[in-house]
């Protein structure tokens, strides 16, 4: 658990400019729930990255995905979805992260982004309301309820409100994978 709870502190760290933390009535967490994530389907890139480079590997594939959706080039069935498969938390252990959008059923391949289902996930889930430079609260919640749950190697962030890095606005479902 310690490291993952190092994973979410070096996730802020390294991806946002100081401060740490924003007040913290800019911010909400809820409770920590066990629920079963339906399946849906993602249009998505897979990258290898480090926790370090999540921002800058990001940032342009959510912009070609935005591109895609604005072209009408595939239906948007849903929100942002980013998969990490294998984040240990040392900062310079490569993982592989899948950023992309929920899409109709149906949806072709586009160039190099993929399609493909996700499963339904069992998971240790919060709810997280404010800026993404205070997102390792929700992370330090969730890994410190998992109720002796064990982790199975993969969490989701649902991006259900975008309204920028610094917004008090932004909605996040945080989903640990537990057996």
């Amino acid at each position: 658990m310690r490291s993952q709870l190092f994973f979410a502190a070096l996730l802020t760290g390294f991806l946002l400019p100081a401060p740490a933390r924003a007040a913290d009535e800019d911010v909400q967490v809820s409770q920590v729930a066990l629920r079963t994530l339906s399946a849906r389907t993602i249009l998505y890139r897979e990258v290898e990255t480090t926790i370090p480079q999540i921002g800058q590997v990001s940032a342009p594939i959510v912009e070609q995905l935005k591109r895609l959706v604005a072209d009408k080039k595939v239906v948007f069935d849903g929100c942002m979805i980013f998969v990490y498969q294998g984040a240990t938390g040392q900062p310079d252990d490569k993982f592989k992260l899948q950023v992309g959008i929920a899409v109709a059923e149906g949806t072709a391949a586009q160039g190099d982004f993929k399609v493909r289902r996700l499963e339904p996930l069992t998971a240790a889930t919060v709810l997280y309301g404010g800026p993404i430079l205070s997102i390792a609260r929700a992370y330090e919640k969730v890994f410190g309820e998992l109720g002796g749950k064990q982790p199975t190697g993969e969490t989701r962030e649902y991006y259900y409100n975008w309204e920028g890095s610094e917004s008090k606005n932004n909605v996040e479902l945080i989903a640990v994978g537990v057996q």
